[in-house]
């Protein structure tokens, strides 16, 4: 194979095929799964030319590159210099890239190549695409699960994403774990969605790749009469006939206790935390990395070996999406096993909230003012996305006087909870 001075030959290994493109020469399979790593290598002769900009890197698109494509429009990259092996090795270089998370669209890996004063080398323009990166059961795959309370102790809330399957009856499936699968209940999903339209400007409202992308369809249903205290297995999709069920994984939960007053000595435990640490750049593959260990340490010190979380409270700066759409995509996949166990519940945060749009008639808090005192830094720190990605992703108890995730109280066993927004 002939090898363009200066340009490396990358093999991406995902599993079965190959195929060469004059210059670079790829492994995959044409279906990878939600989180799932490609891994780049790049032989031993071409190492030292890689190494010339600490720049070189990667780059993801979803969806793929088209004639009117910016090359900047990609929405995730990785440096090569923090690859598993240094420059001039006899063994070349290798770098995991991903998690790739599975966003209704089809992805695609892109070389760029930096020459020494840090411009695009002209290498960059050749042949640098991956195969086009297909994810399993493609957008109808349910994803981005978590649970919440209604404020009955007798219910608890799904939630998911995927693409419309409205019509291959999307629901939730549910039973007593001691009773056979064949005895579950089946729940309808409602379903609803949002548009760049719905925004109050800033980068939320530009639709891009990197920028407001679709959101997939937001379904929710909700489990009943459930016993206290009692394990059930859940599970949520869509299918019409036993041949096309495309299902989440199936998960063991205890139901809610049940709500005790103050005097009561009913113990339950909430796990409360804010400002998780993740936040939105172009490499957000490294930007989550706190996030990831926020979650570890949770499931690690609190939910195992076989003990209980009653709620997860996030008490304010989610995402840190700002008006990024794949730093939400991202988020949910950071949480989604924590958040399939345990209900998690949030308060909104000036990183979710706080808009320079007024009067806004977007604004879903219902305010015909956001606030921004003169006294206060808070200014547009959602970028427009003012509430609406967060209010539509997460449903929390509707008692009387709620107000989405801007203001609600409910109880968990002898706990009563309040949660008010202070970006009001």
């Amino acid at each position: 194979m002939d090898v363009q001075q200066g340009l490396p030959v990358v093999l991406l290994v995902l599993l079965s095929c190959s195929m060469t493109n004059g210059v670079l020469e790829y492994t995959y399979n044409n279906e990878v799964k939600q989180g799932g790593n490609v891994t780049v290598t790049w032989k031993a002769d071409v190492r030292d030319a890689i190494g010339e900009s600490a720049l070189d890197e990667i780059r993801l698109f979803c969806p793929p590159l088209n004639a009117n494509s910016s090359t900047e429009s990609n929405i995730d990259s990785w440096l090569l210099k923090d690859s598993s092996i240094t420059a001039g090795t006899a063994t070349g270089g290798r770098i995991n890239v991903g998690p790739l998370i599975n966003m209704r669209v089809d992805c695609q890996l892109k070389f760029f190549v930096y020459d020494s004063r840090g411009f695009l080398s002209a290498a960059s323009e050749g042949p640098g695409e991956s195969v086009i990166l297909r994810f399993k059961n493609g957008g109808a795959e349910p994803l981005q699960g978590h649970l919440a309370l209604t404020g009955n102790p007798s219910e608890l809330r799904a939630t998911w994403v995927s693409s419309d399957v409205s019509d291959q009856d999307p629901g939730l499936w549910y039973h007593l774990t001691t009773d056979p699968p064949a005895t579950a209940t089946k729940v309808q999903a409602a379903a609803q969605t949002y548009a760049a339209g719905d925004m109050c400007g800033g980068l939320a409202s530009i639709v891009s790749p990197r920028y407001f992308r679709d959101p997939g369809n937001v379904y929710t249903a909700v489990m009943t009469g459930l016993t206290p205290n009692s394990p059930y297995t859940y599970w949520y999709g869509s299918g019409n006939s036993s041949n096309n069920f495309i299902w989440s994984l199936k998960t063991t939960i205890t139901s809610p206790q049940p709500i005790t007053n103050t005097g009561s000595t009913t113990k339950c435990r909430i796990l409360a935390f804010g400002d998780m640490g993740a936040w939105g750049s172009s490499q957000a593959a490294h930007a989550d990395s706190s996030a990831k260990s926020v979650v570890e340490l949770i499931e690690n010190k609190f939910l195992y070996p076989n003990k209980r979380i009653d709620l997860v409270a996030h008490i304010g700066d989610i995402s840190y999406a700002r008006g990024q759409g794949y730093v939400w995509e991202r988020f949910f996949y950071r949480i989604e096993h924590l958040a399939t166990i345990a209900p998690y519940h949030v308060g909104i945060g000036n990183h979710e909230y706080d808009h320079t749009g007024t009067p806004s008639p977007n604004d879903p808090s219902g305010v015909e003012i956001s606030y921004n005192p003169s006294w206060g830094n808070y200014g547009n720190d959602s970028d427009g996305e003012c509430g609406v990605p967060m209010s539509r992703r997460f449903q929390m108890p509707t008692l009387g006087g709620s107000n989405s995730v801007f203001w609600y109280s409910h109880s968990v066993a002898n706990v009563r909870m309040v949660w008010i927004s202070t970006e009001h």
